[in-house]
């Protein structure tokens, strides 16, 4: 008689590396179900992680047999592609999160410590980016790539004439893929001549056959994601700002007691090479303002130098970063990895709808509920008209921290000073200042007007001058170094704004 004796498992303790603020940075359990976690801040595919196959959506597939690496080491660690538009998409597990900046103490500089973990401890809580309709999800996929105008075919082919650059047609739908031209709110660059590709051509209902036609304006951006499928949406401020988050922990996990690169770091973040030590981006007219050697494509769909353009000034195609003319994406991304979300700033700002103002100014601020489906949201009248909408408290004076305090328009900087810029609160006791760290919103203001590059923080500030029908854009565009950086919010548009820096990327949430 022969007996099969099972194999065993056995339980694993991976240790990632404990950063400036000596962190504990651990996990326990079974190797093969690591990869379904978001990671360990400073290792191998941090910020990413694998859908469980019996919970993956049948439109979708992994990108490779690389998607589910236990090593989390491969460039298509937790990625994946929508079958029918040959989207491809990263997939970021729930977890937990805990902010700990004390209230007038150099934040958000390094004094804002971040700690991302698999289970609930302590302060950390479940963010915003990981509810809806009043339930927790297993994750979300968000676009690799800002959208661009693709084939409704399945081909992952860009929707335009032929030739490097190429000019937009009819008749496509929302893509996230490499070497696209972005698409934008608006038809044509303050009356040039040099086509953008607008929102309204990606209009097939190939996908979707109650998707309509996008305005060319930053309100279109529910009806351009839909062209890709009902399910999906823009993606939100509170997933801006998680991911955000998971760079900054990246970072400071990256970083000795001294505020020093540890050893090895770049293989883990290629952005660690240089400071502020944060994604690089197109933001300064075709290179990085911090990285000069940082160079971006814009005139082929290989990304080699030659005629065409991609939208007139200097926005590049998706995942364009060169250096010295070899491809160099990681430096753009999230995690600093091949298998992070690209370009997350510079090249253009993207449209970071759910939070919005209603009449306008400090008491004004009013951000969408979890307890209504983001994914049934068709704009900023459903927002402020949705059940449980909360409305943000003004604060009742520049020194009360209890609220939102802008004064007046114009820029607040998220560097340190003696009253801090962030709204700090490790238990996140606070629904105003909890809310306003899900959407990037500083505390008071800073101090600094003269900025010329992105800070440490990965972001300048906000600029506010508070609209009513507001609608956040983020990440910053190719013009403007000061005001690149993955924490950056501007809160100056509404839904009818319409310009060529503008863009937009697309989410899908994953519900239990």
């Amino acid at each position: 008689m022969t007996v099969i004796t099972p194999l065993l498992r056995v339980k694993e303790r991976i240790v990632g590396p404990k950063g400036i603020f000596n962190i504990e940075n651990e996990w326990y359990g079974y190797r093969d179900q690591w990869r379904y976690t978001v990671g360990l801040a400073g290792m191998s595919g941090f910020g990413i992680g694998c859908c469980p196959p019996e919970l993956l959506p049948a439109t979708f597939a992994p990108l490779s047999a690389g998607t589910y690496d236990p090593l989390r080491e491969h460039p298509h660690f937790g990625n994946y592609i929508h079958l029918p538009s040959a989207s491809i998409v990263c997939f970021i597990p729930a977890h937990y999160i805990d902010v700990q900046a004390p209230g007038n103490t150099n934040a958000p500089f390094y004094g804002t410590k971040v700690v991302i973990s698999d289970t609930q401890s302590g302060n950390a809580v479940l963010p915003k980016a990981f509810t809806d309709s009043g339930a927790s999800l297993i994750g979300v996929f968000v676009d690799k790539y800002q959208i661009s105008n693709g084939k409704p075919d399945g081909s992952g082919t860009p929707n335009h004439t032929s030739g490097p650059g190429g000019t937009p047609l009819t008749g496509g739908i929302a893509v996230s893929r490499p070497l696209h031209w972005p698409v934008s709110p608006t038809t044509k660059d303050d009356g040039g001549t040099d086509f953008n590709s607008p929102f309204s051509l990606c209009n097939s209902t190939a996908l979707n056959s109650a998707a309509g036609t996008p305005a060319n304006t930053l309100g279109g951006v529910w009806a351009l994601v839909k062209t890709r499928g009902a399910d999906f949406a823009p993606c939100p401020l509170w997933i801006r700002s998680q991911i955000a988050f998971l760079s900054l922990a990246h970072a400071q996990a990256l970083l000795d007691s001294g505020g020093a690169t540890i050893a090895g770091a770049t293989t883990k973040a290629a952005w660690m090479d240089v400071a502020p030590y944060a994604p690089k981006g197109n933001n300064n007219s075709g290179s990085d303002v911090n990285k000069s050697s940082l160079q971006f494509a814009r005139t082929d769909l290989t990304g080699h130098n030659g005629s065409g353009y991609a939208g007139r000034n200097n926005r590049a195609f998706t995942g364009a970063a060169r250096i010295s003319g070899a491809s160099a994406v990681e430096h753009t991304t999230h995690n600093g990895q091949l298998s992070g979300i690209v370009d997350i700033q510079g090249n253009q700002w993207e449209c970071a709808p759910g939070l919005t103002n209603s009449g306008g100014g400090n008491g004004g601020f009013r951000l969408f509920p979890s307890s209504a489906a983001w994914t049934n949201t068709t704009g900023n009248a459903s927002i402020t008209g949705a059940t449980g909408v909360l409305s943000l408290a003004a604060e009742s004076g520049a020194a009360a921290d209890d609220g939102i305090w802008f004064g007046s328009a114009g820029w607040s900087y998220l560097v340190p000073h003696s009253g801090g810029t962030f709204h700090p609160s490790s238990s996140f006791s606070n629904a105003t200042k909890r809310a306003m760290t899900e959407t990037l919103i500083p505390r008071e203001l800073g101090t600094s007007g003269t900025q010329t590059s992105t800070n440490i923080f990965g972001g300048d500030g906000v600029y506010r001058s508070s609209p009513n029908d507001l609608l956040p854009v983020a990440g910053g565009y190719w013009n403007d170094p000061a005001s690149a950086g993955v924490f950056n919010v501007v809160l100056d548009f509404t839904s009818g704004t319409a310009d060529y820096y503008l863009g937009a990327r697309a989410v899908r949430l994953l519900a239990a």
